[in-house]
């Protein structure tokens, strides 16, 4: 059973912000080997800096699911990968 399949095959709302994934990964790629960030406008939301709430978490979640979709499996069964 995947994480989807538990939650009746919708993603959880942490997931589901309304951005353009494709420009928030765009805009995210030169800051991950940073610390300067702004780890609460990414994950909470800013409107100064233009992100919704949730932006980092659904950013997140959507490249663990083209990884588990390219590779195979649920999370749980690569927790250890």
């Amino acid at each position: 059973m995947n994480e989807l399949d538990e939650r009746g095959g919708q993603p959880p709302p942490y997931a589901r912000a309304q951005v353009d994934l494709d420009s928030l990964w765009a805009r995210a790629l030169p800051l991950l080997d940073r610390s300067d960030h702004s780890f609460g406008a990414w994950f909470y939301g800013s409107e100064a800096e233009n992100l919704p709430r949730w932006s980092g978490y659904s950013l997140g979640y959507e490249l663990v699911r083209r990884h588990l979709a390219r590779v195979g499996g649920g999370a749980a069964g690569h927790v250890h990968t």
